[in-house]
């Protein structure tokens, strides 16, 4: 009686893996197989990434944290070439915006005895591979905007751009800016134009030093 019942155990046994096998191959057969991404599918994918590398930090947003913090800053105006500049202070505070893709700078002055400000903001584009500004302030409606790149000290900067002179009543007056790191707490940045008979000419130089 022993012996019977341990066979029919047995055989329950085999039959129930014969069928747990069975289940698995016909699972197996009726699963559909796997898709392989479409044309369209796969250029999209190769988009995202190209977009994802285009789009990532690097090296030239790691230089932007240096400028962070407050700055007082002592700049000079010349009106025109040989003649007396005109000087004035203030300060300056830069901070990182947007993931740290870009500093801004909150610009802080006097001019004729009236309050300036000024806002600029810059970042550096991947795809051009060029540092981008843009400045506005309080005593004009319109927004400049430059382009630049680092020599291979990288701690000068040669921007070139263009700007409406309310003065002369010209309009996208050719302008360069230099900006030149002389250390970590200073940096000075000038401004330069171009006249009729006379050439270039520097026109603004401002001495930032950090604030301690």
């Amino acid at each position: 009686m022993t012996r019977r019942r341990t066979c029919l155990i047995a055989g329950i046994g085999l039959i129930a893996v014969a069928l747990l096998v069975s289940a698995q191959v016909v699972s197996q057969e009726k699963a559909p197989p796997e898709k392989a991404p479409s044309e369209g599918e796969q250029a999209m994918g190769e988009m995202m990434a190209k977009w994802m590398k285009l789009n990532a930090k690097g090296a030239e947003h790691k230089k932007f944290e240096k400028m962070v913090g407050v700055w007082d800053h002592e700049s000079k105006c010349w009106m025109a070439p040989g003649c007396e500049p005109t000087p004035s202070k203030g300060h300056a505070e830069f901070s990182l915006i947007l993931d740290g893709r870009y500093i801004q700078q909150k610009y802080f002055s006097e001019y004729e005895g009236k309050p300036f400000e000024g806002i600029s903001l810059e970042g550096y584009d991947n795809m051009k591979k060029k540092y981008v500004t843009i400045w506005m302030d309080n005593m004009s409606t319109g927004i400049s905007m430059s382009m630049g790149t680092t020599d291979k000290s990288g701690k000068v900067t040669t921007y070139f751009g263009k700007m409406d002179d309310p003065m002369t009543g010209e309009k996208d007056k050719e302008v360069k800016y230099v900006a030149k790191e002389i250390s970590d707490d200073k940096v000075v940045f000038s401004m330069f134009e171009k006249r009729p008979q006379v050439g270039e000419f520097k026109t603004m130089e401002i001495t930032y030093t950090r604030r301690k």
